[in-house]
């Protein structure tokens, strides 16, 4: 095995030369993986990405970015680098202002994928949203 099985990180092989360019390649992707924040979903590539950026690639891309539907595209080094991602990673979007999840098909809202919610009590199929607190404020 030479990359970690979630993440695709580089192992360091034993007697490898230039170790530097497997770690740095490492650093990069834990960069754009790690507390994943996206610029935006998108189809094509911006015009003007900046450097360091990651965007989120819809389900049915086109141009540049055709082949690499779900991916996130990572803006590096001048050019783009994809992370296919597995189930239950998320991103923030900071245009849709939400967390997404994958759930091994596509990217959606956390808050859609949440048919019940339990905080302290288990929530059922009557009871959506269980709540056993002291004290709750709803509006």
């Amino acid at each position: 095995m030479d990359a970690t099985p979630r993440l695709s990180l580089p192992y360091l092989a034993p007697a490898q030369a230039q170790k530097h360019v497997t770690h740095n390649d490492a650093l990069s992707r834990l960069d754009a993986l790690v507390q994943g924040v996206v610029v935006a979903q998108r189809a094509t590539p911006p015009d003007a990405p900046q450097e360091g950026e990651t965007w989120l690639i819809d389900a049915q891309p086109s141009g540049a970015w055709a082949g690499t539907a779900n991916a996130l595209a990572q803006f590096i080094d001048g050019a783009w680098r994809y992370h296919a991602p597995k189930a239950g990673w998320r991103v923030w979007s900071m245009e849709a202002r939400a967390l997404l999840v994958f759930n091994g098909a596509a990217w959606a809202p956390l808050a859609e994928q949440i048919a019940r919610l339990g905080v302290n009590a288990q929530a059922d199929a009557v009871n959506r949203l269980a709540v056993a607190s002291e004290a709750a404020l709803f509006t």
